[in-house]
């Protein structure tokens, strides 16, 4: 990507949405085996219950449209589709198993249509919906695991963390997974992999700084989180809230990924990494700012220096 001309956001005919939606799928697919499928088998948990884990996406997705009908049926001067129903499937996949399937619904409903009746501008609607719906969660105090790891004692290896087998979001838990849609998504031109990448690996050293100075023996359990990889690949890069100035893309991540190795490690492992989103992305706007006045100082200085030789 030429650095002195980044992509700004949305273009015609871009397929950005759809190549993300593409990288999904296979996510939810295995969080249906896993938290559905599984349990099933296990006699854990009802047939009905086995379907709560496609059940609960598609009732974000329904959630998005609901949301965008009542907008633009108060004032059908406003666009009637947003990426609402986008944003209702992504944050719904981020829900506990055990969590009411209607209660997703109404929240995210209820969330995206107060964003656009606020007329909020400093804060993506995804960023903001997905932390009403983590405060719910620590409110309530919604457990992540499915219906065999509340009924049984189970004891996963490194192996099974990594693949998928996890405590963890309705369709997050496969870091395996996760890393795959980051490699389907990096030739995506509008797809910012310096945010995934640069959050990841900040949370990586300072979990190792951490390591080394108050040492927990927990190393490779903290770094296999599966929420930090599906958050940093998926929530972090959303498009038209994070930085389009390439240092302002690194210095961004590398602050979410400090921030989130706190609140994973203080509040929640499970919901850390959206704290962290949320309130770093206030700081978009400053990030921009001074990584473009870096750049116009850095060309006009070469600039000077060729009317000089």
């Amino acid at each position: 990507m030429n650095k002195e001309r980044p992509r700004l956001h949305f273009k015609e005919k871009n397929n950005y949405i759809i190549h993300v939606s593409v990288a999904l799928i296979p996510l939810i697919i295995y969080g249906f085996y896993k938290n559905g499928l599984l349990p099933f088998l296990n006699n854990d948990i009802s047939l009905f219950k086995m379907f709560q884990p496609l059940f609960l996406p598609l009732m974000g997705i329904l959630a998005g449209v609901c949301s965008d009908y009542l907008n633009w049926h108060r004032n059908k001067e406003k666009q009637l589709w947003t990426y609402s129903p986008f944003y209702g499937l992504i944050i719904s996949m981020t829900m506990p198993v055990s969590i009411n399937a209607f209660l997703v619904f109404f929240l995210i409903t209820g969330m995206l249509w107060l964003f656009q009746k606020l007329k909020q501008k400093t804060v993506s609607p995804l960023y903001f919906t997905q932390m009403a719906l983590m405060i719910v969660i620590l409110i309530i105090n919604i457990s992540f695991q499915n219906g065999s790891e509340r009924n049984h004692e189970i004891v996963y290896s490194m192996l099974d963390i990594f693949l998928g087998r996890n405590i963890g979001g309705i369709s997050t838990t496969s870091i395996f997974l996760s890393l795959l849609s980051l490699g389907y998504l990096w030739f995506d031109p509008f797809y910012k992999k310096e945010i995934a990448i640069s959050t990841i690996l900040s949370f990586m050293i300072i979990a190792f700084l951490f390591e080394i100075f108050l040492p927990t023996g927990d190393y490779i359990f903290t770094i296999l989180n599966s929420s930090i990889f599906f958050g940093s690949i998926f929530f972090a890069t959303e498009i038209k809230s994070s930085p389009y100035m390439e240092q302002a893309k690194i210095i961004y991540g590398i602050l979410i990924g400090v921030f989130c190795y706190c609140f994973t490690r203080f509040v929640s492992r499970e919901i850390g990494i959206y704290l962290s989103i949320f309130l770093i992305s206030l700081l978009v706007p400053i990030l921009n700012l001074i990584t473009l006045k870096i750049a116009e100082k850095k060309t006009s200085f070469v600039e000077k220096k060729k009317v000089i030789k």
